[in-house]
């Protein structure tokens, strides 16, 4: 998958640095733990098998899956 670049805030950054710099884990696998683990909790079931069945952008109904996790998003 091709390389996404986002911006961290100063005081995550901040954590973020720390924690790499006290565990024998690279950045690239926890960052992809964390959003793992975050898209499994917020995610139906239903919804994650669709995803990994993803096998292009036709695959599975995208706006369906967005529009409920953005539903998820008003309930917290």
């Amino acid at each position: 998958m091709a390389k996404r670049t986002f911006e961290l805030d100063d005081e995550t950054l901040r954590m973020l640095k720390y924690y790499l710099a006290h565990s024998q884990i690279e950045e690239d696998e926890l960052i992809n733990r964390l959003i793992k683990s975050f898209l499994t909790e917020h995610l139906s079931s239903k919804q994650i098998q669709l995803a990994r069945q993803h096998k292009g952008k036709d695959s599975f109904p995208t706006d369906e899956i967005l529009r409920n996790f953005g539903d998820m998003w008003k309930q917290d």
